[in-house]
């Protein structure tokens, strides 16, 4: 499975996002082809072109650009999608809207920010070779509030109820929590080693849809 050439869209959600182009280092440093499209001007990829698309995070808050028709376009883009999908923080909570989720301010907590331990279904394909229990890096002041019907919820943690979802018929997922952001998690003296583990997971997802298809 190994050798099969994929190539992924990496949507940018944000003009400064910090954490965008750490999906993007991840992807070359397992030799994967990718290209930026800039969620925030409107661009979305024709996924005939591509394998999956990751979608980053972004300083902005969803629930202060419901009427944007930028995110309407973003939401609508996830909705139609059928090949796999990953939304981070922001996309997570901007995929749980498209699907007829809610987000707001979270409850209990002004903003987590470091690494977070948080409790993971490991029998879904995305957790596989993980513990029940992962270090992930983890920033952000919004977080899902009800879950859309379409969608499991496959982590949670002690501050955040819904920390990772499942489509019940689609390969999209979404994370609260930053699996690509390695720095964060040394910044705190710890290491990214699941979060790595989990975005592997996602590539092996991407080549077995593929190959289902391809055969």
């Amino acid at each position: 499975m190994d050798d099969i050439d994929i190539h992924i869209a990496v949507i940018y959600n944000h003009p400064e996002t910090e954490t965008a182009p750490l999906i993007g280092r991840y992807l070359e440093n397992r030799g994967i082809e990718w290209d930026i499209y800039r969620g925030y001007e409107g661009e979305h990829p024709d996924m005939e072109d591509y394998d999956a698309v990751i979608a980053g995070g972004s300083p902005y808050f969803v629930r202060e650009h419901r009427d944007d028709e930028w995110l309407k376009a973003e939401e609508e883009f996830f909705r139609d999608l059928y090949k796999p999908g990953l939304g981070i923080c922001f996309a997570h909570q901007l995929i749980a809207e498209a699907y007829g989720g809610y987000t707001d301010k979270a409850v209990g907590y002004e903003k987590c920010r470091g690494p977070n331990r948080v409790y993971v279904d490991n029998e879904i394909d995305i957790f596989r070779d993980l513990p029940e229990t992962v270090l992930v890096a983890e920033f952000h002041s919004d977080e899902v509030i009800i879950v859309p019907d379409d969608f499991h919820v496959i982590a949670s943690s002690d501050i955040c109820r819904v920390e990772a979802m499942k489509h019940k018929s689609k390969p999209l997922y979404t994370f609260q929590f930053h699996p690509e952001w390695e720095e964060l998690m040394k910044e705190y003296g710890e290491d990214n080693t699941h979060g790595y583990t989990i975005l592997d997971n996602f590539i092996e997802i991407v080549k077995n849809y593929r190959e289902e298809r391809v055969n």
